[in-house]
């Protein structure tokens, strides 16, 4: 945590000598991506802590962030080369030091947990205070190079020893879930997790902001604006322990809740209302204070929640809160300082063509590289023309198989609960299909990013092979779900991704009139895939079984996809640049706020195909089959809708379009299944939440497409789909968490209220974005 705090110093070397052209919000997200991905991997971290010793985890984790530093230094001549080595490499090797070193403590202590913690995480403070200064100073004489270097040495060797104590106190007793994801259904956890993606979002607004309204608004100097770092590390170090002792006293989720909120009317009381240097240092020692409780506490209280036994776990699930909150939470805060705090406009042209408000030029570049590999352009080719179709047509056969298999998980759950597995939760094992879904989202960066590096027709083959290889694989491993997970969940959904971003992508670049209802007949191939992939699945797993199952689907996946991948091809070229994703779009205004609308309208997406079946039968006192029969109505309205909102938008306008869907689909939610239980009315909920989801879920690349160009759409939707993700991953498990915890399993109204409220904002996020792209009301936006 020392190197990630002191990245400051290689960051200002960055932008005043080695990159002077690269902005400077490009430049942060090497540290960026140092903090968040140490968080994302929280969950491996944590199982690795639990399958192995400790400190094998450690010492490799430690090998992996001295080897990521050494290497970077002899690849410092372009940024995202650092953002692999500085930034991912680093982290990987962060996070396995970081979950053992926050968890193991907590089974070696009882009563002095709290400060034991807090002893701990305060090393990151004090790694701060005397690591920037050192970075600073071999920066100065020695050079970046030579800085990664010795910073790399040091690490590995002093790691080295320290693992050799860092031991495990429990064994954690061997068994065939890998995680126990059914924690996402305590209504505790939901609580706690929320908490830390808003104590995350919030915590580094003043970090980086303190300084610079030092500086440009009290007049203060740039040694006073540094000062105020230094005294957040120092009063930050003292907090994570002195929170610990208090903690023994007041309790330690009495004393969080405090430290928060202290934390809190730091900033609102202190920094808000004042400019003076005196406030803003009282600030910084108080908010440096109260944060470092905030930190140094949570661990603490995962373990007095949920014992010690698999508390890496446990703290590896949370911690993607952490990561959540640092991909929001800065981006958000710039956003509104430049887009709200600032004196232009908040349809500022910013410095890339990618996020420019005027339209993309759709000139060919001349600086494409002749490898057989590479994009080509085929301006020539006509727009809207018959290749135009083609690629739709590709792309629609493409989401038939990777969103059917998807749709179809379900066939897999019911035999592997009734059959292979019926020791294992549903809720376990639902988390394969989950998996799908969520790491299709999750890798949309990547996708996008080969999109627009490599021929969209070999990234779709390779997609294709993945998912197919993927499912002969898991044949072959279907004894335990742990195997399933990795190959029937994480690598079908790694797959998936590489098919899913060019399929809805590569059309808005073959369209402009007809664009929403090209995209919409794309996305549709997903809705009638679930169709007849269901029943089709099922009957394969009647007749031969799920390992042939999967095997025959898998085959026909590579069939199918190695047809369709040659005439997935990009009609505009995107010129190379050093930087593989440019992340200043995060700080667009447009962007946070379709971002933040798409978060809100997958939490609520699930509930409905989740829960309408199971309400029919339960509470309803419907067939089986007419449960089933709901699911096929909403599959069917939904297909119906991708494509029938795509003609709507293009006499409404597509914001337009995509704001009424969102409005439609949660009044569905809360005026046709909230009040009643009749049979007609839920075959009614399904009808027009399943049309207007769909318009929902086809709009939004069309949207993209509109407001920033289509040259470089993929790596946009790509850093889009993140959001889908987040809900993903929330969503459900809470609508769950909701139906076992406060409806007592059987009363779904809060599981109803939080998919008709959340869908409703929403829709109250679109109309901001509507309202902020075009101010008149009779505009067709």
């Amino acid at each position: 945590m020392g190197c990630v705090n002191s990245y400051g110093s290689y960051q200002t070397y960055y932008h005043l000598h080695q990159f002077p052209h690269e902005p400077t919000s490009t430049l942060s997200w090497i540290g960026t991506l140092q903090f968040a991905v140490m968080n994302l991997f929280g969950i491996p971290s944590g199982i690795l802590c639990e399958r192995f010793d400790s400190r094998l985890v450690t010492f490799v984790g430690g090998l992996i962030m001295g080897i990521a530093l050494v290497i970077a230094s002899f690849c410092d001549t372009a940024v995202w080369k650092l953002m692999i080595t500085q930034g991912f490499m680093f982290a990987v090797g962060a996070s396995l030091v970081f979950i053992p070193a926050v968890s193991m403590p907590a089974q070696w202590f009882t009563k002095n947990r709290a400060l034991a913690v807090g002893i701990v995480v305060a090393g990151s403070g004090i790694g701060g205070l005397w690591l920037t200064p050192a970075t600073d100073h071999m920066i100065t004489e020695l050079g970046t190079a030579w800085a990664l270097r010795i910073t790399g040495i040091i690490v590995f060797a002093v790691n080295s020893v320290a693992s050799l104590f860092m031991r495990n106190r429990l064994v954690v007793k061997s068994r065939e879930k890998i995680v126990d994801f059914s924690i996402f259904r305590d209504l505790r956890f939901l609580f706690i997790f929320g908490g830390g993606i808003c104590g995350t979002a919030a915590y580094f607004t003043p970090l980086f902001s303190l300084p610079s309204f030092a500086i440009q608004v009290s007049g203060k100097s740039d040694d006073f604006g540094t000062n105020l770092i230094t005294i957040i590390n120092a009063a930050s170090t003292v907090g994570r322990i002195a929170t610990g002792q208090v903690a023994a006293s007041l309790g330690n989720i009495n004393t969080l809740s405090m430290c928060t909120c202290l934390a809190s009317l730091s900033v609102l009381v202190l920094w808000l209302p004042f400019q003076s240097g005196g406030t803003l240092v009282a600030c910084a020692i108080v908010y440096g204070l109260f944060c470092g409780g905030f930190i140094g506490l949570v661990p603490v209280v995962m373990a007095e929640l949920w014992g010690i036994q698999r508390i890496a776990t446990i703290i590896g699930l949370l911690y993607i809160a952490n990561f959540a909150g640092t991909m929001i939470g800065a981006p958000s805060s710039s956003a509104l300082l430049d887009n709200v705090g600032a004196c232009s406009p908040v349809s500022t042209v910013l410095q890339d063509d990618m996020l420019s408000v005027s339209s993309v030029s759709e000139q060919p570049p001349t600086d494409v590289t002749p490898k057989w590999w590479a994009s080509k352009s085929l301006e020539h080719k006509p727009i809207e023309g018959a290749y135009a179709w083609t690629v739709v047509a590709s792309g629609f056969a493409m989401l038939m198989f990777a969103m059917g298999c998807v749709a179809s998980y379900g066939s897999y759950q019911t035999y592997y609960h009734l059959h292979q597995f019926p020791h294992e939760p549903t809720s376990t094992l639902s988390w394969i299909g989950t998996f799908q879904f969520a790491i299709l989202n999750m890798f949309g960066i990547p996708a996008g990013i080969l999109c627009e590096r490599f021929d969209s027709r070999l990234v779709t083959f390779v997609g294709g092979l993945i998912m197919g290889a993927s499912l002969i694989i898991a044949s072959f491993c279907n004894n335990s779900v742990w195997k399933l997970m990795i190959t029937q969940g994480f690598m079908f959904g790694t797959g998936a991704a590489l098919m899913y971003i060019p399929a809805v992508s590569m059309p808005s670049q073959w369209f402009t009139k007809h664009r929403a209802l090209a995209v919409g007949v794309v996305i549709s191939g997903s809705g009638i895939g679930g169709l007849w992939l269901t029943p089709a699945t099922t009957h394969m797993i009647t007749q031969l079984g799920t390992a042939w199952a999967l095997r025959i689907t898998g085959i026909i996946i590579f069939a199918v996809n190695s047809v369709a991948s040659l005439f997935m091809r990009n009609r505009l070229v995107v010129k190379s640049r050093e930087k593989i994703v440019d992340f200043t779009v995060l700080r667009d205004l447009r962007f946070l706020l379709i971002f933040c609308g798409s978060v809100c309208g997958t939490l609520a997406y699930f509930t409905p195909l989740f829960m309408l079946p199971s309400f029919a039968i339960q509470v309803s006192g419907k067939s089986d089959d007419f449960g089933t029969n709901l699911l096929t109505i909403f599959n069917a309205a939904s297909t119906v809708g991708r494509i029938a909102t795509g003609h709507v938008a293009a006499s409404l306008g597509t914001i337009n379009t995509l704001s009424l869907c969102a409005l439609l689909a949660s009044l569905s939610v809360l005026v046709l299944w909230l009040p009643f239980q009749l049979g007609g009315t839920l075959v009614a909920c399904a009808i027009v939440y399943g049309l207007f989801c769909g318009g929902f879920i086809g709009l939004v690349p069309v949207v993209m497409a509109e407001l920033w160009g289509v040259q470089r759409i993929a790596t946009i939707i790509g850093l889009l789909y993140i959001s889908s993700f987040i809900g993903t991953m929330i969503g459900a498990p809470s609508s769950s968490a909701l139906l076992d915890n406060v409806g007592g399993g059987t009363n779904y109204k809060p599981s109803i209220v939080f998919s008709g409220v959340f869908m409703m904002i929403a829709f109250l996020f679109f109309t901001v974005l509507r309202i902020s792209v075009n101010r008149s009301l009779i505009a067709k936006v």
